[in-house]
């Protein structure tokens, strides 16, 4: 995945594409940063996986910034178009339909006593969805799902 990061950055500096190319910079230097915190020696190293923790958490931070600059009444296309090309190196997020499946199956694993209770089945639908899905939407939906 790093590797087609710094292709898609190369490809936009061709371009001249001076947003995208910020966009990813960011998004490289993140990645750098998380190399850095766990002691690897290139950003290459990094797993698929982290790779795209990084990018969550990246997404999490214009989610958050989107809100405050809402509050106050402020544009927030560039924040809208930032998270746009992210989300471009996440994997295909999970449909609702696909995520009330996985919250069922994770009820029924509880209800056969597999896990141990509902707060196990968070866990156990947080470790499984990472990256699939928005973990709150996760959690909205075994909310309603225990009614």
């Amino acid at each position: 995945m790093i590797k087609i990061i710094k292709a898609d950055l190369v490809k936009a500096m061709k371009e001249k594409n001076e947003f995208k190319k910020s966009v990813l910079r960011m998004l490289l230097a993140k990645l750098e940063q998380e190399k850095v915190k766990l002691k690897l020696g290139t950003v290459e190293d990094l797993t698929e996986a982290q790779v795209v923790e990084t990018v969550v958490k990246a997404g999490k931070e214009l989610d958050k910034e989107i809100e405050e600059y809402q509050k106050v009444g402020r544009e927030v296309d560039k924040q809208l178009n930032e998270k746009e090309i992210l989300t471009a190196y996440l994997p295909k997020q999970l449909t609702e339909s696909e995520i009330q499946s996985e919250v069922d199956h994770a009820l029924e694993l509880v209800e056969r006593g597999e896990l141990a209770d509902v707060n196990k089945a968070k866990g156990y639908l947080s470790q499984k969805l990472k990256g699939k899905a928005d973990i709150k939407v996760v959690m909205q939906i075994l909310a309603k799902s225990q009614k």
